[in-house]
Formats: C-alpha cells, structure tokens, sequence
C-alpha cells in the first residue's frame, strides 16, 4: 500500500510548478500501479495548450470554473464535478479572476 499525504510530495520530485499552476503527483511510474494520480490547481487565467504524448489522462474538475476543450475534436466541456478523459491536445483555460 502506498499512502502520500500533500505535505508528504510538496518540495519533492512530486511537485512541479508553472506560471499559473501547480501539481502534486501521488503516484508516479515507478510505484509500479499502472496508473498516476495528480492534484492539479490552475490559477485564474491559467491558458496553455498540452500535448500529452506518452499517456491517456483523466481530469475531474472538484471546483470553479474553466474550459477544457479537445483540439482534435473541438469539444469543449466546462462545469465543476465533470469528469474529462482525454487524450493528446488539449487547451485548458480556467475563468479569469474575479474581484
């Protein structure tokens, strides 16, 4: 069994940053599960294309408000406790601030 708190993966190999957002990665290749786990914030107005070349991704929105649209597809779902399996290109956006 493998138990990782986010206070365990902060300021390990675990965490990564950009401009606008941060992830926590709980499960990595190695653990040997077949499967990675990843707490992902997006700041207001986060913008960014991604490709994710080696892996199948699933995302699930727990709260605010955003845009994650498929560029193959051109399919655009948004709302909070949406589920978004997904595969190569995508545009994630989150809302803008507001004040």
């Amino acid at each position: 069994m493998i138990v990782r708190t986010g206070e365990d993966i902060v300021g390990t190999k675990g965490e990564a940053r950009g401009d606008k957002w941060r992830s926590l990665r709980f499960l990595h290749e190695e653990d040997g599960m077949g499967v990675t786990l990843v707490d992902g914030l997006l700041e207001p107005g986060f913008d960014m294309v991604l490709w994710q070349k080696n892996h199948l991704e699933a995302c699930y929105c727990i709260e605010g408000e955003g845009t994650v649209e498929e560029l193959e597809s051109g399919r655009v779902p948004s709302s909070h406790s949406r589920h978004y399996p997904h595969v190569c290109h995508l545009h994630l956006r989150s809302a803008p601030d507001r004040q």
